[in-house]
């Protein structure tokens, strides 16, 4: 059974012959592993995968960051009316 196998088998609720194991691969680790911040994440994920035997599930997520490199937060939860995309007052 191949890795999409198996993850597509586990996801339907079939039987599978091993455990797929398809862990969340961050970009700092991408690189790291490379020992290049020029290391494309996109491109080389799957060459991690491949390296430690695992299922690739190829997913990569960048923090968001502000003017002045910051990460950013929200402070408080917006509510949105989905008739209007207007934001609602209040909390």
């Amino acid at each position: 059974m191949t890795g999409r196998q198996s993850l597509l088998a586990v996801i339907a609720g079939d039987q599978v012959d091993r455990v797929p194991v398809a862990p969340f691969i961050h970009t700092n680790f991408v690189h790291a592993f490379f020992g290049s911040i020029e290391a494309d994440p996109v491109a080389r994920t799957g060459e991690v995968y491949d390296h430690f035997g695992l299922d690739i599930i190829h997913r990569n997520c960048t923090p968001s960051h502000d003017e002045i490199g910051q990460s950013t937060s929200l402070s408080r939860r917006q509510r949105v009316d989905p008739a209007s995309n207007r934001e609602l007052a209040g909390r």
